[in-house]
């Protein structure tokens, strides 16, 4: 009996260029004339309208134990597509992060790699902020393009 293929196509997240709404489309349409669903207006597909996200300016963390108290000196990972910074929170349980701590430690990830000297050619892996405690991970969708986020993990 033959084997029978079904063909799936690609889809890649795009944000429109006029009004920013996302969408998917089938990577087969690059080059060609599309409209957007939400503002109606019409452009031809290239690389630029592959939906990017941006990283807030400041991720406020609270790292609480079950009761509700605030855990000082906790260690946290943030991961963006990679793991990018090791910290830990402050006296008070609470910890700052800011974009420029995440680029710089996406920087230092890219010159400790070396062979793999790019982030990500899949633009949807950096759709999400990851911040694990133990074996807790919360994730933060960044397609909200929020200047300020603030996360509460609670580690039983």
């Amino acid at each position: 009996m033959p084997v029978k293929f079904v063909f799936i196509p690609i889809m890649i997240q795009c944000r429109c260029p006029k009004c920013s709404a996302l969408f998917q489309i089938k990577a087969g349409q690059f080059g060609q004339a599309i409209t957007c669903n939400t503002c109606s207006h019409s452009w031809v597909l290239d690389t630029d309208c592959i939906a990017r996200y941006s990283l807030p300016k400041v991720v406020t963390i609270y790292i609480e134990d079950a009761g509700g108290s605030r855990i000082p000196n906790k260690p946290f990972c943030v991961e963006y597509n990679h793991p990018v910074l090791f910290a830990e929170t402050d006296q008070h349980g609470t910890a700052l992060v800011t974009e420029e701590m995440i680029r710089c430690g996406l920087s230092d990830f890219i010159s400790r790699d070396g062979i793999m000297d790019h982030i990500c050619d899949d633009p949807s892996c950096q759709r999400y902020l990851h911040i694990s405690v133990d074996s807790k991970r919360e994730s933060v969708d960044l397609s909200d393009q929020r200047e300020e986020i603030e996360i509460k993990i609670v580690v039983t």
